[in-house]
């Protein structure tokens, strides 16, 4: 009987790790929201790394984050954050393009992870609102169960992205960035 289950065990692990090679080395997540306010007024709110503890659910989670700036002046091609936790795990993003007040790249990076994903924020201006898109991509390489894992990741990272929009749009109705 445990030999069968041995067997069984083996053949159900090469059908997953053969169904790995044809998953996706790539993953996206995207989640957009209609923000009641011109591209010009959100764009501020993106730009400023110093803002984003006001409407990112990253620093409002977890209280122990503590986040140094630099690399050249704030809103440009180079800027970054460098953000650490208590129990020493954290992270960086760096701001790749800065397209204003329409498009934000940054490159965004953890500590206990040696990719680097790109996130995409896109303002789309309409009657009266602006769409803001925010769109998290990244590989997943080789391995069979980071290719598993890239299927979660929309499950694992959309709700933070639509807690972040809906943050965003509370953060602009009150007006300018108050930054630190």
């Amino acid at each position: 009987m445990l030999r069968k289950l041995f067997v069984v065990f083996l053949v159900v692990l090469a059908m997953a790790v053969g169904l790995s090679l044809f998953l996706p080395s790539r993953y996206t997540v995207e989640r957009s929201r209609e923000i009641a306010a011109t591209p010009g007024s959100i764009f501020p709110h993106l730009v400023n790394l110093r803002a984003w503890p006001a409407w990112d659910p990253m620093h409002q989670q977890d209280p122990t984050i503590r986040s140094t700036y630099g690399d050249g002046p704030s809103g440009a091609v180079g800027s970054w954050e460098r953000w650490s936790v208590a129990g020493g795990s954290g992270g960086r993003r760096v701001f790749t393009a800065v397209e204003s007040p329409r498009r934000l790249a940054l490159d965004l990076a953890f500590d206990q992870d040696a990719s680097i994903a790109e996130m995409v924020l896109l303002l789309e201006p309409g009657e009266g609102s602006t769409r803001v898109t925010c769109r998290l991509s990244g590989e997943v390489g080789r391995a069979p169960i980071a290719r598993w894992g890239g299927l979660l990741m929309d499950a694992r990272v959309g709700d933070y992205y639509e807690a972040g929009l809906s943050n965003l749009a509370q953060a602009v109705s009150q007006g300018p960035p108050q930054v630190k």
